[in-house]
């Protein structure tokens, strides 16, 4: 693959990668600068294993979270015990959805001063990490979506509420198992499951051939307190993992 004057090469060994590198450089009057295995590609980390490629957006999340360390991120308590995009409380979730903000900008603009965030703008990093690589925040990316005109408190509290899961999550990403082991690469760490015991498929669950993709969908049946649409979630999977998916309403 290449982009402008990058070249990106998948084989089955390095071997195989640095015989069609001296192919191309053949052809060039400036030598390519071999970079060595990808690890990271348009902002997105690529970790890459004997059983296993993972991507994952660990140093995008680092980074737009920095302004946040010293004020309001470094004072919550952060767990990896199953943390969750949103608070979980059923009350704190109807109060959530029931909740709209004021469309004066003068209260707007002192509500967000208060809580040290800019709503809009913050929404926009958040949708980054769902689009390439956190399909685990799609469902909350669109409900935080729904508030960019006139957020309420409630809503920035949900909003710092999915930072701080993305920065105690950052190393959360996609993994993609090998048909075969690749013994060039070193062994790798097995993912870390936060799902539930019923969530895991553990009888029954489906078995796919690797190089075939499958589509999952599901949706509720009008369950916005604002709007009675409905939500609807499309996946798509290769090779154990994702590689395409897409959260939205639907009009009913």
């Amino acid at each position: 693959m290449r982009q402008v004057d990058d070249f990106a090469i998948a084989t089955a060994d390095e071997a195989t990668a640095n015989k069609l590198l001296d192919t191309i450089d053949d052809m060039l009057s400036i030598p390519l600068k071999r970079q060595g295995l990808l690890d990271m590609f348009n902002g997105i980390d690529i970790v890459q294993k004997k059983h296993y490629v993972k991507i994952d957006c660990h140093t995008y999340i680092n980074k737009f979270c920095e302004k946040y360390i010293d004020t309001w991120l470094g004072n919550m308590p952060i767990t990896e015990n199953k943390p969750t995009p949103l608070p979980s409380s059923p009350t704190w979730i109807k109060s959530f959805n029931a909740a709209t903000g004021s469309n004066d900008p003068k209260i707007q603009q002192q509500l967000a001063k208060e809580m040290q965030i800019n709503y809009r703008a913050v929404i926009g990093e958040i949708i980054w990490a769902m689009t390439t690589c956190r399909p685990d925040i799609a469902f909350t990316s669109v409900k935080l979506s729904q508030s960019n005109s006139a957020p309420h408190q409630l809503h920035y509290h949900g909003l710092k509420h999915t930072i701080k899961y993305l920065y105690a999550t950052r190393d959360d990403g996609i993994y993609y198992w090998r048909t075969k082991p690749c013994d060039d690469l070193k062994e790798g760490s097995p993912p870390k499951i936060n799902s539930a015991l019923h969530d895991l498929l553990l009888d029954k669950r489906p078995d796919h051939q690797p190089n075939v993709a499958v589509a999952y969908a599901d949706s509720d049946w009008a369950t916005c307190t604002k709007t009675r649409r409905s939500f609807t979630g499309v996946c798509i999977f290769l090779s154990g993992g994702v590689i395409a998916y897409k959260q939205d309403f639907n009009l009913q």
